[in-house]
């Protein structure tokens, strides 16, 4: 089975469509849902269904923490087991058509698999497909540009041996690049030879908030994540 993660904040106009696209893949699926408390009254635009369940915090927590909250509430309100798989779906992002059966095929024809990554579609003024390339079978993630991206998905077995220590500074929740400190220990944890990348885009990409990715604060959490040590393969 697949839970899906989301988070949002201010996501009033998107995350109605973003459950849409999960609810339209005709695959079994659970999805917990984190908002940070949203000013836009977000919460009341989550579809009511019985495999969608809503956590919303009063307030802001932030992205690191609540990628941490938000999968580990998941594996707990779903009671997940070892071999489900765990995907990550921003709230103002959606699913491509056909996006779980991918996920599943990947697993099911690869017993040992622990995580995929791949390609999605950018959606902005038009639409940009972003074809990504695996890293290299013996690459040092950390010291590789970014290709961890989405559709990230993970069994809940891997998920367990990462602490919170890996999206923290200092003791401090890091705010920003929540994505690379999910997925840096992983792919470590897992090895590469465990991770599959998938080149066919499943993702849509809604470039709706305020591009951070050049921001001061957006580069010293990456440069604070790339510099932690190497995971131990498990």
């Amino acid at each position: 089975m697949i839970c899906l993660v989301i988070r949002g904040r201010n996501c009033a106009n998107y995350i109605a469509d973003s459950l849409k696209s999960a609810l339209k893949q005709n695959v079994d699926f659970r999805a917990f849902v984190v908002l940070d408390a949203p000013k836009d009254g977000a919460q009341k635009y989550v579809i009511k269904d019985d495999r969608i369940k809503t956590h919303v915090h009063a307030e802001r927590k932030g992205l690191c923490f609540n990628m941490w909250f938000g999968i580990n509430r998941a594996i707990d309100v779903w009671n997940l087991k070892d071999e489900d798989v765990i995907g990550i779906l921003d709230a103002d992002d959606k699913l491509l058509r056909g996006a779980f059966k991918i996920v599943n095929k990947r697993y099911n024809n690869n017993p040992n698999l622990l995580l995929t990554y791949g390609s999605f579609i950018k959606k902005t003024k038009g639409r940009k497909t972003k074809t990504s390339k695996a890293y290299p079978a013996n690459a040092n993630v950390r010291q590789w540009p970014w290709r961890g991206s989405h559709f990230k998905t993970f069994k809940v077995k891997l998920f367990k041996h990462l602490k919170e220590d890996a999206f923290k500074h200092k003791g401090e929740w890091l705010n920003a690049a929540s994505d690379l400190a999910l997925m840096f220990p992983l792919m470590e944890l897992a090895g590469l030879d465990r991770c599959k990348h998938i080149s066919k885009p499943i993702y849509e990409w809604r470039d709706s908030y305020a591009d951070s990715s050049n921001s001061k604060w957006q580069k010293q959490c990456v440069k604070i994540i790339r510099s932690k040590p190497k995971m131990k393969r498990i």
